[in-house]
């Protein structure tokens, strides 16, 4: 980085000695030159360094595609929790019941869930946890509508206006997720009851088997 844009008391990341697939940090305590300055690590110990080596970003501080793909994923895992902490973990853990990729958060001092086909807001915690009350109860009736029919196989409708079938292995509620295989014979043998349109169950996650 430019000896300008460097300020005093920042934290900075820099690749991390012998492993540049890594990262470390330090806080920004003194610029002993242009091209050099001193950081403090988080045991409190002061380090050399040179500019070149600093970024603002951890994931500007590796080497290799991998490894800044990965650091960001670190990145936003934690940024994630950070957002999910403001949120009562026991109303957070049954927001979570709700979807793959559902969680609750507030934002311009407003408790919001995401995830969900639209953001919903609440101005309290109280109409927030009742909300969820309330949806969970619709979820286990829908679970127990989609458990008491027996689907066998499933349709994925396509972009291009095919479908696409597959034989189901299990479903999993609480992992969100439809196992299945590749359909294999004439689909126009199979009782339309026992199909289920994956648009019914939109929150879910297809891993499929060989």
């Amino acid at each position: 980085m430019k000896i300008e844009k460097l300020k005093i008391g920042k934290t900075y990341y820099l690749p991390q000695r012998g492993c540049p697939t890594n990262y470390t940090s330090g806080v920004l305590v003194e610029i002993v030159s242009k091209n050099k300055v001193t950081l403090r690590n988080k045991k409190g110990n002061l380090f050399s360094c040179s500019t070149e080596k600093l970024h603002k970003s951890p994931d500007k501080a590796v080497r290799g595609r991998k490894a800044q793909e990965r650091v960001r994923h670190e990145m936003n895992v934690k940024k994630q929790k950070e957002r999910e902490s403001l949120v009562d973990k026991e109303i957070q853990s049954k927001v979570k019941k709700l979807g793959r990729s559902v969680y609750s958060t507030v934002e311009n001092g407003k408790y919001v869930i995401r995830g969900l086909e639209r953001n919903q807001y609440f101005p309290t915690l109280e109409e927030l946890d009742e909300y969820v009350e309330i949806e969970l109860k619709k979820f286990e009736a829908y679970k127990t509508e989609i458990r008491s029919r027996g689907y066998k196989y499933l349709c994925v409708p396509c972009k291009d206006g095919h479908n696409e079938y597959y034989t189901i292995i299990s479903i999993s509620f609480n992992k969100f997720e439809i196992n299945c295989k590749h359909f294999k014979g004439n689909i126009k043998d199979i009782s339309e009851d026992k199909i289920l349109n994956k648009n019914a169950v939109k929150g879910m996650v297809l891993k499929i088997h060989r």
